[in-house]
This record gives C-alpha cells, structure tokens and sequence, in this order.
C-alpha cells in the first residue's frame, strides 16, 4: 500500500506551474524589445601642408643611342627619338635649353674613334614635322691642319675650316682685327658634299653674314663678349648656313686664338648667346609642376669619322624656374 502525500504533489505542481510563467512572461518581454543598433561616432582635425620650393627637372629615357641596326654612316643622319621633359618639382619651369659635350680638339684625320665625342653630333627639333628642323646644340669644329688647295681665302686669312653639318659642309674662314674675338668671319652657301665641292671661293662674299645676296658666300664682323665667363676670349655673330633658298639661323662664336669655332642654336649659355638673335631656348612659357614637354633628337654624322664606338657623350637639359 503506497501512502501519497497530497499536499506535496500540490506544491511542487503549484512552484512548477509559477516558474513556466515567468520563463514566458520573460520571453515575451525580451521579443517585445529589439536589438540594439552599432553606433558610429566622428571626431575631425585639420592638416595642414606646406610644399617647399624645389625646380626638378628629369629628362626620360636617360639614354639614347645609335648602334647595332641604327649604325650611321659617315655623311647621314641617325633616326629621330623623343625625349620627355618633365617638371617634377614644385615651381614653375619658364625656360628650358641645352648644351652638349664636345672634343678638345679635332679628332678628323686620327683614324681613332674614341677621339670623336657624341655629343658634338646631336641635333634637336621642337617638332617631328616634315622637314629639317634640326639645329645642332652647339656644334664645335677645329681650324684645318692640312691645306685645302682648291679654296680661295681671303687675305689675311688665321684659320680656316668646316662647319660639319651630317651630310653637309660649308667652309669658314676667319681673318683677326684685334684677335679673332673681333675679326670678320667667311662662310660659304653651297655645302661641300660626296657629290659637289660647294662654295670654295670666301673672297667675293656678301656683305653681311644674313644677306641673301648673289655672292657664293657671306661675310660679317665678330662682335667681341664684353661680359660675363666668355668676356675677352670669344666672338660671336649671327649668321645664316646654306643656301639663299634654304638656311639655317645659327650663331657662330669663336676663340680669340681662332682654333675653334662654335655652331649654336639652343645653348643659351654659349658665348654671346644672351646677346645674340638667333639663339633659342628649347620652352619658353610656363611648365607647370607635373606638366611635361616632348622634344626630337637625331645625330648628324660628319663626314671623316672613324668607324667603331665613338666616345660617349652627353645632352644636358637646363631648366630655370620663376
């Protein structure tokens, strides 16, 4: 006979009963309130930068050449490459120009390639156009060690010679006033080529080296550098090379030993340069930081150079800011 107690089971069924009614009044209460949504919050602060002044100028690619498929003959022209110009500094680029390397003296006649600088072939053109718009940085050429006995030269004559344009050249010739630095300067208008001697005769010339005259050659007086690194020991005028109906403005600077003449058109930094009218820079404007430029080169390989791997030489680009 198994005894219950009543009022136990009437208890615990009565606790059971409570805790099954809070369990759900706790988990409607928790249903009937959402979740919490992830709350952003800022806080801000000012920056401030101040870019220091800094002219940076980089010329890309920083090499170029002409071997292997793009060797050039003697008397021709190497193919035309570009160059980037870029203003990477923080100023404001408003003028650029060059100058290249050249020989101490003349390599012609050695018969040794490394005596020849490559600097002294380069030609550069603001344009890609049609058409020969290539001027040599600053060409040097050396007074003439042998005689040329088919030239006719003017009484008096220091020192004569060959203005070596690639496939073109044009004798000069050079009679002294005081020294060379202001002397007269000969030049003739038909180039010397494989095919034709040229202007041979610098006696009947015109009268001043930018005339378009009759004559076969053209004559003018040097003008003497009165200031600045080149004062007293060079000369300079400007000039047209070749013919009538097709000429280069160039600005001839000589030495006052008359050994060596100066063929420039964008090394403003060449005697006489700032003086002078036919001088130009590379840009002249405004190169904003960031901004770049594209410029032409090619090599203009005289006649008489040694065959084999010429010295290297070198195109240094010059900007100047605001």
């Amino acid at each position: 006979m198994v005894l219950l107690d009543v009022g136990s089971l009437y208890f615990e069924k009565f606790v059971k009963n409570i805790l099954l009614s809070l369990s759900i009044i706790i988990s409607l209460m928790l249903m009937s309130y959402p979740a919490l949504a992830a709350e952003n919050t800022t806080s801000t602060i000012n920056i401030t930068i101040e870019v220091a002044q800094k002219t940076i100028v980089v010329v890309d690619p920083d090499s170029l050449s002409w071997t292997g498929s793009q060797a050039v003959e003697p008397g021709r022209e190497g193919v035309v490459k570009a160059i980037q110009i870029e203003n990477m500094g923080s100023t404001n680029i408003t003028y650029i120009w060059a100058n290249t390397t050249y020989e101490s003296s003349s390599p012609f006649g050695t018969g040794n390639a490394s005596l020849y600088d490559a600097g002294n072939f380069v030609a550069i053109s603001k344009t890609n156009e049609t058409g020969d718009y290539f001027f040599f940085v600053n060409r040097v050429d050396y007074n003439e060690t042998h005689p040329d006995i088919y030239l006719t030269l003017p009484a008096n004559t220091a020192s004569y010679g060959r203005f070596r344009d690639g496939g073109s050249e044009y004798f000069w010739a050079i009679v002294p006033g005081t020294n060379c630095t202001d002397g007269t300067f000969y030049i003739g208008k038909q180039p010397h080529t494989e095919n034709s001697s040229g202007s041979t005769n610098l006696v009947t010339c015109d009268g001043n080296l930018t005339a378009n005259e009759a004559n076969p050659c053209r004559s003018g007086s040097l003008t003497a550098v009165s200031s600045g690194p080149y004062a007293g020991d060079w000369g300079y005028a400007d000039l047209f090379v070749g013919p009538n109906s097709n000429y280069h403005n160039y600005t001839v600077a000589v030495s006052a030993d008359c050994s060596k003449v100066m063929f420039y058109h964008w090394n403003m930094d060449a005697p006489g340069a700032q003086s002078a009218s036919h001088p130009e820079y590379l840009y002249q404007s405004t190169l904003y930081p960031g901004g770049a430029i594209i410029r032409y080169v090619k090599v203009k390989v005289a006649y008489g150079t040694a065959a084999g791997n010429i010295k290297k030489g070198y195109l240094t680009i010059i900007a100047q800011s605001q």
